[in-house]
């Protein structure tokens, strides 16, 4: 399950018109940006679940 740390209502304030918002990522190999829906984006899988 998908838990948002930024909730999705106040990442839709900084989406483009197509609707999407530009993340950004760091590698070893440079710095890379792509767009992305609000719902794919500052969330993390199972945040307040933990596995047995």
């Amino acid at each position: 399950m998908k838990h948002h740390y930024v909730p999705v209502f106040l990442i839709r304030q900084w989406a483009d018109a197509s609707g999407k918002v530009t993340a950004y990522r760091k590698s070893a190999w440079g710095i890379s940006a792509r767009p992305y829906g609000p719902r794919a984006v500052c969330y993390s899988d199972d945040l307040f679940f933990a596995e047995p």
